[in-house]
């Protein structure tokens, strides 16, 4: 409900794995291709549950 209240342009988030880093990217409404998918963010694996 929080993203679609927020961001209703988003369609799908879209999650890569790449030499120990999660990459999240955006797909939004009206773009056919991933070259314009928004990158979000990238999140490095520590290797530690907790952290």
């Amino acid at each position: 409900m929080g993203r679609v209240r927020r961001w209703p342009q988003i369609t799908e988030l879209k999650v890569r794995w790449r030499a120990g880093y999660a990459y999240i990217d955006a797909a939004v409404d009206g773009d056919d291709e991933a070259d314009g998918d928004l990158q979000l963010c990238c999140l490095k694996d520590t290797g530690h549950p907790e952290m």
